[in-house]
């Protein structure tokens, strides 16, 4: 109740204050000129931070599950939502390789209403497109018939009705001194469109397609700098990270420069075929504001991978050595053991870093099509501001997420979905703290549910969306009792198998004594409660009805401390 209290007078503070959505007091400093919405742009924020203090699924939550296809199938790696229409709605706004498309979930079910075709070449997919304020889109193509890069501007016809076509408000042909094709883009600090190409050139774009100013990075015979999407501070410096190194431009109308250069082998004894290009991640940036340390982060293409962070602005130790064997603005590297090179070509770690104040999480990568014996790992770790050190806080490496995590701080839990030995997709919730999964909802068997490394996006009407191989799912959660989710702290239990029919085992790695398990309907009443055999931990579940349960498990340690655990089981008799 004091959560929900709390939450309603934020709001309120901010629907005063900006109008339409509620903006979280402890994200980076915002950017003016990208839409007001829960998700609007790509890893959420320019600091690429894939973070939101909005509520996401939770332990007692009923969760409902809904497929929606997209033309030509493909959604993009990201789904953004608008801002508010005139019915107090938002829409979902995504590109496949061929079409923007406008989505909402009404009366009639969770549709597509609205698309325009930009790409006739099925084979050029559109990594990502942006939102901007007042229902203005942004996306790309490269021409291939002419062949130069276009940009284009859209909207809907009429702004207030969500159900209004989309149509093209301006299209702009990059000029041919840019190398390569536009593929990457974010906005500016003042509302400039910025991009960066596969030939080496960054520039940025005016907002009424007016001007273009571009820059040719300092790159090396073979240096790749586009695997990746790049990270705005809020100073308008750009990170970009490519196979050899970190760069950090600024941008200083009407001046593009290059701050600093730190160089890294982010390929080492790693893959180099042609999917995997040195760091799979996009710069994640933690830490602003005055007196904080300041880092930009990513993962290495390492064999193991690592963890590398590198000081973005001050070096804040005056007596800063370095580390041996790096460039001075490497601050730490972490490495992440257990992570497994792919035999498909990309890298273990191909999906972008999830950061909360100074900790971050990020999962192994299996590809776009991959086998039911998937390689596992979930890691997190965490800045020192003290030591000044990167460390390991915890490794699951039991479970596969296969996409770019999404973490709620309202929920405490980071989001993910991955595939499992039984062929299923499934869609997780870890607890923050420990990496011990809360949630575990199964999705299906079909391509449908095959999230290819996008991220979740969290919207703030009790839903999520994800884009997959054919489409998207949205993911509805709904607590309509208002039973608050038990903390989950202390998770030193685990439960197998999950779901269960019959017999439920449960195994605590540390030995603890006087086990008692408490099951909880999704009323949060306790149906069954029993004192366990210290030589034999099972539970007989035949007898309970198929559906959603809480298990409550308290014991004590050697220390003769208690410890208990809440996890989420799924009954079923099939």
């Amino acid at each position: 109740m004091k959560r929900i209290l709390l939450q309603i007078i934020i709001a309120l503070l901010f629907f005063q204050s900006f109008g339409q959505n509620i903006l979280c007091l402890d994200d980076p400093p915002s950017n003016n000129f990208i839409a007001k919405s829960p998700w609007p742009i790509m890893h959420r924020n320019t600091f690429s931070q894939a973070s939101t203090c909005l509520r996401a699924p939770e332990v007692f939550d009923e969760l409902t599950v809904r497929y929606c296809p997209t033309p030509f199938n493909r959604s993009a790696t990201w789904l953004y939502f608008t801002e508010r229409y005139s019915n107090g709605q938002r829409a979902i706004l995504g590109s496949s390789s061929t079409h923007v498309f406008k989505a909402v979930d009404d009366a009639l079910g969770l549709r597509v209403i609205q698309s325009l075709r930009i790409d006739f070449n099925v084979l050029d997919f559109s990594f990502n497109h942006l939102l901007l304020r007042n229902k203005t889109w942004i996306s790309y193509d490269y021409d291939d018939n002419n062949n130069v890069n276009k940009v284009f501007k859209y909207s809907d016809q009429d702004t207030t009705d969500i159900y209004s076509p989309i149509v093209l408000l301006n299209t702009l042909t990059l000029p041919n001194t840019v190398l390569g094709k536009a593929a990457l883009f974010n906005v500016t600090q003042d509302g400039w469109i910025a991009f960066n190409t596969t030939g080496g050139t960054f520039g940025v774009i005016k907002p009424d397609f007016s001007e273009v100013i571009t820059l040719n990075l300092p790159l090396e015979n073979g240096e790749i700098s586009y695997h990746n999407n790049f990270a705005v501070d809020e100073d308008n410096s750009i990170y970009i990270v490519t196979t050899k190194k970190m760069i950090k431009l600024k941008w200083n109308n009407p001046n593009i420069t290059i701050e600093w250069t730190a160089p890294y082998d982010f390929v080492g004894n790693g893959p180099t075929s042609l999917l995997a290009k040195g760091s799979g991640t996009t710069p994640t940036l933690i830490g602003w504001g005055a007196g904080n340390d300041k880092l930009v982060v990513v993962a290495d293409g390492h064999s193991p991978n690592n963890m590398v962070a590198f000081w973005r602005d001050n070096i804040v130790p005056s007596d800063w050595n370095g580390i041996a064997g790096q460039d001075i603005r490497v601050a730490g590297i972490r490495n992440l053991t257990g992570f497994q090179n792919l035999n498909n070509g990309f890298q273990s770690i191909e999906n972008s870093i999830c950061a909360n104040g100074y900790e971050m999480a990020v999962a192994q990568y299996n590809g776009f099509t991959y086998s039911c014996n998937n390689a596992k790992g979930v890691v997190k770790c965490k800045w020192d501001t003290v030591l000044n050190s990167l460390d390991l806080v915890w490794n699951n490496a039991n479970l596969n997420f296969n996409n770019a995590l999404t973490y709620s701080r309202d929920s405490n839990l980071v989001y993910g979905n991955g595939k499992e030995a039984d062929c299923n997709y499934y869609f997780y919730g870890l607890d923050w703290n420990t990496g011990n999964v809360v949630i575990r909802k199964l999705l299906g068997s079909t391509e449908d549910y095959n999230d290819q490394g996008c991220n979740i996006s969290i919207n703030d009407n009790n839903s999520l969306v994800e884009p997959t191989a054919t489409g998207f799912i949205q993911i509805k959660y709904d607590n309509p009792l208002g039973i608050e989710s038990p903390s989950v702290t202390n998770q030193e239990f685990s439960i197998f198998p999950n779901p269960v029919q019959n017999i439920l085992n449960i195994q605590d790695t540390n030995k603890y004594k006087n086990i008692e398990i408490s099951l909880f309907n999704n009323l949060g009443q306790k149906i069954l409660h029993k004192k366990l055999n210290k030589d034999k931990k099972q539970i007989d579940l035949s007898h309970i009805l198929d559906g959603i349960y809480s298990i409550k498990i308290e014991g004590i340690n050697e220390l003769n401390t208690p410890i208990n655990s809440f996890q989420k089981i799924i009954k079923t008799s099939q």
